[in-house]
């Protein structure tokens, strides 16, 4: 628990607009992903939103992920991490209307979620994947560290 928890900052990210080194070339989309905070208390939830500014193909879907990183190290032998997917929420389904916010509110699964921790042989992390694919089956992932804390 903390005394003092850091003040929410929000912070936002933005897709890439052009797709390099894949067969997808011609393919141009600008989407923006704001969250309201990346440090945040357990017991609140995600929330932000996001926007389709513009795209040339069309939206089939996209969804929130909400990853937990378990790593354990063993000293000089290395370390193993394990990813697993704690929740997935759809935010948009079909060609989604450009210009418009999506907004995300994801309540945290009480079970599945705790406080960051990071001790010397152990760490717990959490991760926001924002996933857009289009209807070509063609996805980004927008990957977003997360640290959730307990009052």
């Amino acid at each position: 628990s903390l005394l003092h928890p850091p003040p929410l900052e929000p912070s936002s990210y933005s897709l890439p607009h052009r797709l390099q080194g894949t067969r997808e070339q011609g393919h141009t989309f600008n989407i923006r992903c704001r969250l309201d905070s990346t440090t945040m208390p357990v017991t609140q939830p995600l929330s932000g939103k996001i926007m389709v500014e513009e795209t040339n193909r069309p939206v089939k879907s996209i969804n929130l992920q909400l990853i937990r990183v378990e790593t354990i190290n063993a000293g000089g032998e290395g370390s193993m991490k394990e990813a697993s997917e704690v929740q997935n929420v759809q935010l948009g389904v079909g060609n989604v209307k450009t210009g418009v916010d999506i907004p995300v509110h994801v309540i945290l699964p009480r079970l599945f979620t705790s406080p960051t921790i990071h001790q010397t042989s152990f760490q717990l992390d959490f991760e926001a994947n924002v996933v857009v694919e289009f209807e070509n089956d063609f996805s980004v992932i927008e990957n977003v560290p997360l640290t959730f804390y307990r009052l």
